[in-house]
């Protein structure tokens, strides 16, 4: 059976059903699916999105459709693993570390005289 590499770059978690099993598939970590799932659930190869965007329930009529087509938009397939994608938090990428302020060893708390 042929898999698929599927990158979710929207903002929530996506869950999904096809033949009885359910797949999850996290926020930016590469998943592994089968072909048949990105197709038919995610529309993985098509150039029509709308019959999957209304089966995701992302869409309830024709207002909010250019918004379901713009989030499917952001689900990235490909043949192989992708590189570069960290298993941690997308936070991660937008905010620096904190810099921890260095103390001087051995000066504790001194009494006032």
């Amino acid at each position: 059976m042929n898999k698929v590499w599927v990158v979710n770059k929207t903002d929530q978690e996506l869950s999904v059903q096809w033949n009885g099993v359910a797949y999850r598939i996290p926020v930016s970590a590469p998943t592994e699916v089968p072909h048949d799932v990105a197709q038919n659930v995610l529309g993985y190869g098509l150039n029509e999105k709308f019959e999957f965007v209304v089966r995701l329930g992302w869409t309830k009529n024709s207002t909010d459709l250019p918004q379901a087509l713009e989030r499917l938009a952001k689900v990235e397939f490909h043949a192989e693993r992708p590189q570069g994608y960290r298993a941690s938090s997308p936070a991660v990428d937008r905010f620096p570390a904190p810099v921890l302020e260095k103390r001087e060893r051995g000066k504790g708390t001194q009494a006032a005289a």
